[in-house]
């Protein structure tokens, strides 16, 4: 009995002794190929935003393009009363913000 549980003793120290490399296990390995993925991934996101920013509408204006004046007063023409109820409601700055969105929304639909 005592010569069994000091080989299992003997067996369970070697196994617990090896260092991780010795088991198989390359943890460098993995954290390459996630760096690579990472890079592809990387990659991938400038390549679309590329072609998102070359996009235009009908008028050859891109659509992140800064607004313009003209796009503004469109806006504000068309949403007047919604924008003065956002005014009194939420301040100048929220109601310009919201303005500035439909400008943008009104500009794409062109």
């Amino acid at each position: 009995m005592k010569l069994v549980i000091g080989l299992s003793i003997a067996a369970l120290a070697t196994l617990v002794a090896q260092p991780v490399r010795a088991q198989g296990v390359d943890y460098h390995k993995s954290q390459q190929a996630g760096k690579v993925w990472g890079d592809k991934i990387d990659e991938n996101n400038r390549r679309e935003a590329k072609s998102r920013n070359a996009r235009r509408n009908s008028e050859g204006v891109r659509y992140d393009a800064p607004l313009t004046q003209r796009d503004r007063a469109d806006a504000m023409a068309a949403e007047r009363a919604e924008y003065q109820k956002l005014y009194d409601s939420v301040g100048k700055k929220n109601a310009d913000r919201w303005l500035d969105f439909k400008a943008r929304a009104m500009r794409a639909r062109r």
